[in-house]
């Protein structure tokens, strides 16, 4: 929960401006084909960061506006895999060839499982509940009392992750770059930029692979890096965690 609470919120900020802003008849009116609406949507979601958390509720108001499950499902898988941010990091980490077959397995992939999802599925199995919501009928699947509950429990799970993240951003911090070759069990950094499991993976990865590194641990609230070695070269960290698109911040102390 504490990883994706910020992604969630900005989730369903960004449904609630589209079903504000969009008509209800946007995609009938001016999407005409299916597939067109897929590729749209794949366009759409390169430029912008959009992890996995926060493409559920605004895939479920593209419905509500007319766009085909199969599109949705294209901007699920690739919308999170496509971004600007996560073609950087893989070109830059792992080379033009394998940044090119990631992004031709995720395309194809989605493109695919859409088209199967919109010729091959009954579309009423994805919008049957929708529909009751767009003609103004009351045939929820969930009662109204579950509805107010649960909102009341996330919401209330969301406020005490940001209070935690706050507490932690008010306590005094030390940082200190000057020094460069440590020969010691373990030391922490600070690397700015990481949101995500896949940012912390990415880093724990590329840091361990440097020389005379045995372990790295991520920790996403306080952005901290534990490393575990002998004679680790600080200045060759700093530059392994810049090359794969985030900010070195000096050594905890």
């Amino acid at each position: 929960m504490t990883d994706i609470a910020k992604w969630l919120v900005i989730g369903l900020l960004l449904a609630a401006l589209i079903a504000v802003m969009v008509p209800d008849d946007f995609f009938s009116s001016y999407v005409h084909n299916d597939f067109i609406g897929m590729i749209i949507l794949l366009i759409i979601s390169i430029p912008l960061y959009i992890c996995a958390t926060s493409s559920v509720p605004i895939a479920a108001v593209l419905m509500l506006k007319g766009i085909s499950p199969g599109a949705a499902l294209v901007f699920l898988m690739a919308g999170p895999a496509t971004n600007a941010a996560t073609i950087s990091v893989i070109g830059n980490a792992m080379g033009k060839r394998t940044l090119f077959l990631y992004l031709f397995s995720i395309i194809t992939g989605s493109l695919l499982s859409g088209l199967f999802i919109d010729n091959f599925l009954p579309r009423e199995w994805f919008t049957g509940s929708m529909s009751h919501i767009h003609e103004g009928h009351n045939h929820d699947l969930l009662p109204m009392w579950l509805k107010i509950i649960s909102g009341i429990i996330i919401t209330g799970l969301i406020l005490n992750i940001f209070f935690i993240k706050i507490y932690k951003k008010l306590k005094p911090e030390k940082t200190v770059i000057e020094e460069n070759n440590f020969s010691m069990n373990n030391i922490k950094i600070y690397v700015r930029g990481m949101t995500c499991k896949h940012c912390k993976k990415n880093v724990e990865l590329n840091i361990k692979k440097i020389s005379g590194i045995d372990n790295t641990i991520v920790d996403l609230d306080s952005q901290v890096v534990t490393i575990t070695g002998e004679n680790i070269d600080l200045q060759k960290v700093q530059e392994t965690v810049e090359s794969i698109g985030y900010k070195f911040d000096g050594k905890v102390v």
